[in-house]
């Protein structure tokens, strides 16, 4: 169990009943994503290892004004989504585990959405991913190789959760 209250990270044996470790650190966003716990500082995307000694980055997004939205973990990837400090491109990629060492690979491009429309929340389903942005509701197919091909946009009308990234659960 893992709690972060946006500096400090928190991480608890439930056996053991006890907070057994607790480092501070910038994190913007924090999941816990295919057995890996992922944060995000701004542009830089990382891991968390050693149950919380080590932060090891994974990847830092070239445009410095760039913010992580969501990590959301599926069978083939981990997939975390952000947009450009104006909010009008938005994308997501895709982190996969290097098989010979274990660790995960820097993050490669899956998916852009149109210029103006930007990822609020995502969730895998039933084999596809469903991503809620700003405009409205997208299904995405997972292709073999990890990228995400979209469908037309679904448009939420009246759907104050979607547009103000409270996002779907």
């Amino acid at each position: 169990l893992f709690a972060c209250n946006g500096t400090d990270v928190h991480v608890v044996n439930l056996g053991a009943g006890a907070v057994s470790a607790t480092w501070t650190t910038d994190t913007d966003t924090i999941a816990f994503a295919n057995g890996r716990l992922i944060g995000t500082d701004g542009a830089e995307i990382f891991e968390f290892t050693d149950l919380g000694s080590t932060k090891t980055s994974l990847w830092t997004h070239p445009d410095s004004s760039y913010t992580w939205t969501r990590i959301v973990g599926a069978p083939n990837a981990i997939y975390a989504a952000g947009k450009s400090g104006d909010g009008d491109k938005s994308q997501v990629y895709a982190i996969n585990v290097i098989d010979a060492t274990g660790a995960l690979s820097p993050p490669f491009w899956a998916m852009s959405l149109p210029d103006g429309e930007a990822v609020n929340d995502m969730a895998f389903y039933g084999g596809v991913m469903i991503v809620a942005t700003t405009r409205g509701i997208r299904l995405a197919l997972i292709t073999g190789s990890g990228y995400l091909s979209h469908g037309p946009l679904i448009e939420i009308t009246g759907a104050p959760a979607i547009a103000n990234g409270a996002g779907v659960q």
